[in-house]
């Protein structure tokens, strides 16, 4: 039986964060420039509410790692 990869559930162990930030907004901007190139990204974020301290992550599937740092370090320089 072959399983459709579109279907199989995706691991931490999949996934790289290839961002971190401590401002949510800066994290959505990168997230929405990422995906306007096609690169399905999400937000981890670790930061504690109360205090203020953690930090935020923009994580890509292990396929997209290059390709999407490639583009955040375009994406920086503007």
């Amino acid at each position: 039986m072959m399983i459709n990869p579109m279907h199989q559930r995706m691991t931490r162990n999949d996934n790289v964060t290839i961002y971190t930030t401590d401002n949510i907004y800066d994290a959505e901007l990168a997230r929405n420039y990422l995906a306007d190139h096609n690169i399905g990204a999400f937000i981890l974020n670790q930061k504690d509410s109360a205090y203020h301290f953690g930090e935020i992550s923009l994580m890509v599937n292990r396929d997209d790692v290059i390709r999407a740092k490639m583009l955040m370090e375009e994406y920086s320089n503007k």
